[in-house]
């Protein structure tokens, strides 16, 4: 039984009125003004006995809506009851119209900030959205407006973030060309419901941002609500883990391509120490500025072995080609091609090479058959400690014999596991109170490379800036001392890594950069997902920088033959690198390159 009073439930019921939004508020005041006047107009009416109620009535609304007195004649001075109530139904309607302009005044201001802030639904189509923004962090949008060359296009950025500070941030850090069109949007991007304002199943692409695991397949849960294998949108994504991969089935009836990293980044840093410029390299060829991947049907190839095709294509590197659906990267020469086959080429263009002659590719004498490398024995340190350290220790070349960590933080227990998985290394283990300048002039002056890395801690500033100090006092030693050593340093946000001027020589591997880059090359060639796949994994081919000494390549050859050598020692040639840091992809076949011993080829294998 309700034991409400009828004031608690008219109170009640108004609350809930109003609550309803500014439509309601004007109904109710319309309302309560008529009730109020038709009640006056009576009384008036009963009181005065003067006109008739109709005519009352009709005065009384007439004064109302212009909120002021009527003017009477002098000769004439009406009823003094008329003119009470006549001037009570004025002053209402003075309330009645300041009100309103006040409602309609603020409905105004709300639909302003609503429309500033993004609440708007998206209108476009085959436009390209991009889920989650990071303050700071503008690598993939750079990377996805370089992808749309000369074309016009929409790109629409969605995230949790206030849009006008998105704006803001974006039109300040990325320049936009004329031709692009950036919108950006505030909203939920875990819920399907606000993601469809987004028009996604009318987008041409859904990139969704770098961020942690657990957020990305949260997003790509949502998407997979709506989102099926009869739309013509494609959903890309990077996830870190294996423990996150999506079923097969799953990603195939949602049309998400998602590229698992596999410690991508521990695997870059183990390979760079060794090998100074091998970060840039890789930035080098994931960046939509120069060279691009590309899969290609070439008229006049089928029956050429894939050696044949190295030595006719002229301005694009064939690394591999895909047959029936599967890639077959870095394959051997006498390969031969058929019909079907399309071939995996990196060029500047997708129409920028020519198949001509087959080039001769005599070698002045006979190619090793396997590559022989220096058996000069490193030793690497390595400052810091975070869940790639495993990683790290596994890829290290074969060449680092001895390893020192410092300040790990890491128990005894776990040190000693390490040294039982990795027993070809003689592990060494220092933690020291401070890193002052003896103690880092003791260890560079022992270890000729030097890695620094991320603690992973929940501030990425404050990890970043504890890096940016070591790397300015190890710098400054190796200025001073005039020290030989190669610096590998891990960063966790671009941003950050911008504050470090990169003048001196250091292979910076930023965890966000290159997962832009990765994810920007995925969304625009999604049918290489095997080629980024492989490229980025623990197994396989990779890319790599071979010293030219160590595949009899130093001296003067023409491209033919450097491709020819590569081919014959196991690798896919792709471009050289000098010491002063030039690098050059897809040198003209005919071209001669004079390499000196420790100059690199950048290669696949």
């Amino acid at each position: 039984m309700d034991h409400s009073s009828f004031k608690e439930r008219f109170q009640y019921w108004f609350d809930n009125r109003m609550a309803k939004g500014s439509r309601t508020l004007i109904e109710l005041l319309l309302l309560g003004s008529v009730i109020i006047v038709v009640l006056l107009v009576i009384l008036m009416t009963v009181l005065s006995r003067e006109g008739g109620f109709f005519e009352n009535l009709w005065n009384g609304f007439v004064t109302l809506i212009n909120a002021w007195m009527p003017e009477y004649d002098p000769s004439d001075p009406p009823n003094l009851v008329v003119l009470i109530f006549t001037a009570l139904i004025a002053i209402i309607g003075i309330l009645f119209t300041s009100i309103l302009i006040g409602i309609v005044t603020t409905s105004i201001e709300e639909k302003v900030v609503s429309l500033r802030k993004g609440n708007s639904a998206i209108l476009e189509k085959d436009h390209s959205v991009i889920l989650g923004f990071t303050p700071g962090e503008y690598t993939l949008l750079r990377e996805i407006i370089l992808s749309f060359g000369k074309e016009p296009g929409v790109i629409v950025v969605a995230a949790q973030t206030d849009k006008e500070e998105m704006e803001e941030m974006i039109f300040e850090n990325v320049e936009i060309p004329r031709h692009l069109k950036v919108i950006c949007r505030t909203l939920d991007i875990f819920d399907p419901i606000d993601l469809q304002r987004l028009a996604l199943k009318q987008a041409e692409e859904i990139i969704v941002n770098p961020a942690p695991n657990e957020e990305v397949t949260k997003i790509l849960l949502a998407l997979g609500s709506f989102i099926e294998e009869t739309d013509p949108v494609r959903i890309s994504a990077i996830l870190y883990k294996d423990e996150y991969r999506l079923p097969e089935s799953y990603a195939r009836r949602h049309r998400m391509y998602t590229l698992q990293t596999n410690d991508t980044i521990a695997k870059m840093i183990a390979r760079s120490c060794i090998q100074p410029g091998l970060s840039q390299v890789l930035v080098e060829v994931f960046d939509f500025k120069g060279n691009d991947f590309y899969l290609e049907r070439i008229e006049g190839a089928e029956g050429m072995t894939f050696e044949q095709l190295a030595l006719a294509l002229d301005g694009a590197s064939p690394l591999g080609y895909m047959r029936g659906g599967k890639l077959f990267l870095n394959p051997p020469g006498e390969d031969r091609l058929e019909g079907e086959d399309r071939v995996v080429l990196f060029t500047p263009e997708k129409d920028s090479w020519k198949l001509g002659e087959v080039q001769p590719a005599e070698l002045p004498e006979a190619p090793m058959t396997k590559p022989v490398f220096a058996k000069q024995m490193t030793k690497v340190c390595i400052i810091g400690y975070n869940k790639s350290l495993k990683i790290i220790l596994r890829e290290l070349p074969f060449s680092v014999k001895e390893v020192m960590i410092v300040n790990s933080g890491t128990d005894e227990e776990t040190i000693e596991e390490l040294r039982k998985t990795f027993s070809q290394l003689e592990l060494k283990v220092s933690d020291y109170k401070t890193l002052d300048e003896e103690v880092l002039v003791s260890l560079v002056r022992n270890y000729s490379h030097v890695i620094i890395l991320s603690r992973h801690l929940e501030d990425m500033d404050e990890d970043d800036m504890l890096t940016c100090f070591l790397l300015l006092q190890l710098r400054d030693i190796r200025e001073r001392y005039q020290i030989e050593f190669n610096i590998t340093a891990e960063m966790r946000t671009e941003f950050n890594q911008n504050l470090i001027s990169d003048d001196d020589y250091t292979d910076f591997i930023v965890a966000s950069n290159m997962a832009a880059r990765f994810l920007a090359q995925l969304s625009q060639n999604n049918e290489l997902l095997p080629l980024f796949s492989e490229i980025l994994s623990n197994q396989g081919n990779e890319i790599q920088l071979i010293r030219a000494k160590d595949i009899g390549a130093a001296g003067s050859f023409t491209v033919a033959q450097l491709r020819r050598l590569s081919l014959k020692n196991g690798f896919v040639f792709m471009g050289v690198v000098r010491d002063a840091g030039e690098y050059c992809f897809n040198p003209p076949l005919a071209e001669s390159v004079t390499l000196q011993e420790q100059e690199h080829l950048i290669v696949i294998g």
